[in-house]
């Protein structure tokens, strides 16, 4: 029975590293997305009429890629 104990924690441990790399992945491709838009996109924003709204997206966008990296707290983000 221990060995069994042992196996599922095993199994739990190797799950939730694949589960922060994953995450980890996420956020370091979500961090060049938003770099990439930052360096785009906010030069000419504010002549656009929706500025707002897309500064707004960015910083939400930065948001879940720090939620994502684990920066921030999961209740970080406002509910979908």
């Amino acid at each position: 029975m221990n060995n069994n104990n042992n196996n599922n924690h095993q199994n739990n441990e190797l799950a939730l590293n694949q589960i922060k790399n994953f995450h980890n992945n996420i956020a370091l491709r979500l961090e060049d997305i938003v770099n990439t838009l930052q360096l785009k996109l906010l030069p000419v924003v504010n002549d656009l009429p929706s500025s707002n709204a897309i500064i707004l997206s960015l910083a939400e966008l930065k948001q879940i890629k720090d939620v994502m990296s684990g920066n921030l707290p999961v209740d970080t983000l406002p509910p979908i």
